[in-house]
């Protein structure tokens, strides 16, 4: 196992290696699928969704629901090879709704990231 760690340290230093990982491994588009997402000092959290699909300008996209203190915000989503793009944004603020449509649909998360 110490002989992986300092094979995987020589590989970054000699060949300027960075492991990557996949959209669909840290952020899975499925239905049901939720996250927790939490402050880095633990004060705030947030729980975010995808709750169910539905049909915008011909594609099918996944429903995303964020909560918040105004309402919920809901991002409509779908999955292609360059990352989970975004088509729709619904943010709520108290009493006031705003709607922003992205056409053409904008990488919400790209495909690759480097960690």
């Amino acid at each position: 196992m110490k002989f992986i760690g300092i094979a995987s340290i020589m590989m970054m230093i000699c060949f300027n290696y960075t492991p990557e990982t996949h959209a669909d491994q840290y952020y899975p588009n499925f239905i049901g699928n939720i996250w927790t997402l939490k402050s880095t000092d633990g004060a705030e959290e947030r729980v975010v969704k995808v709750t169910r699909t539905t049909v915008i300008s011909g594609r099918e996209v996944n429903v995303l629901e964020r909560h918040t203190h105004g309402g919920v915000d809901e991002m409509y989503i779908f999955t292609e090879p360059d990352g989970i793009k975004i088509v729709r944004s619904v943010v709520n603020l108290g009493g006031l709704t705003l709607s922003l449509d992205y056409d053409p649909p904008e990488v919400f998360i790209p495909a690759s990231l480097k960690i």
